[in-house]
């Protein structure tokens, strides 16, 4: 037994164990990185696929960014959510994309960076597009979403909008390009455009933190307050800002937060807040 159990462990079948470990391993690696490829070059056509289609939607309605929401210059069409059954008055341009998919609330649009994507919203379901794509369909990279609890039409004083900092570069990982402020005063502002009227905001504040349920500023949770409290938020934000933006906001004002992953940091997030200027 013993000659047998040592002929077994030989430096040669050591050797063959460990090759066929490894090239276990290499092959479980290989397959999880053809997947992420897989995954990555498929949302990548998907969201181009929808760009084009808004483009499509733009030149032919004549709609554009310079547009006074609700004017005559404005090409608005008439849809029945399916889900609610809400008569809905829309841009034109976003109807062709709202009947694939009726949880489209917006398109984001950052100058400089890749960022222009749809914007989803599930407001009886909690970070649906975490790990979804635009239909729904599982995927890592997910779909950039609003948190549930905001308010897009009215709006909220403070929407949170959600994105993954993808290692090939996608979703919001070009947020923090933000990091250095030079591209912050070449970039001051972003575009989120609702499927009900156009927007662009304004860079308040740039920010790293821990993101914890007991993290003493917990961002993500402001909706909607009262004066003290939107104050308050926007004077936590300003504070913990990397540098200055020279903005500011009060009450009244119409807030978006833009968070993402930031691993710098154990739980980190890269959080950008910005205000309404149209």
């Amino acid at each position: 037994m013993k000659a047998a159990f040592s002929k077994l462990f030989t430096k040669k079948n050591i050797f063959r164990l460990l090759i066929a470990l490894f090239s276990v391993v290499f092959l479980v690696s290989a397959g999880f990185l053809a997947d992420y490829i897989i995954g990555s070059v498929k949302q990548k056509q998907q969201f181009n696929e929808l760009s084009n289609m808004l483009q499509q939607g733009q030149q032919q309605t004549g709609n554009n960014q310079n547009s006074v929401s609700g004017s005559d210059s404005v090409d608005y069409t008439i849809v029945i959510h399916p889900k609610t059954g809400e008569t809905m008055k829309i841009l034109t341009e976003y109807a062709p994309i709202f009947t694939l998919n009726p949880d489209l609330i917006g398109w984001i649009k950052v100058n400089n960076t890749i960022i222009d994507y749809p914007v989803m919203q599930t407001p009886d379901w909690e970070n649906y597009y975490l790990k979804r794509d635009f239909y729904g369909t599982y995927s890592k990279h997910g779909t950039i979403y609003v948190t549930e609890t905001a308010d897009v039409k009215a709006p909220s004083d403070n929407m949170t909008i959600y994105g993954h900092k993808m290692n090939d570069g996608t979703m919001f990982a070009d947020l923090l390009k933000y990091k250095d402020q030079e591209f912050f005063k070449q970039n001051p502002t972003i575009t989120f455009n609702t499927i009900y009227d156009y927007r662009e905001y304004q860079i308040l504040s740039v920010f790293v933190i821990v993101a914890t349920e007991d993290t003493y500023f917990p961002y993500y949770t402001f909706v909607d307050g009262d004066a003290h409290q939107f104050e308050d938020y926007v004077k936590k934000c300003k504070a913990l800002s990397i540098y200055d933006t020279g903005i500011d906001a009060v009450d009244g004002d119409k807030l978006i937060t833009l968070s993402t992953c930031d691993h710098v940091i154990k739980n980190g997030r890269f959080v950008i807040v910005a205000k309404q200027i149209k």
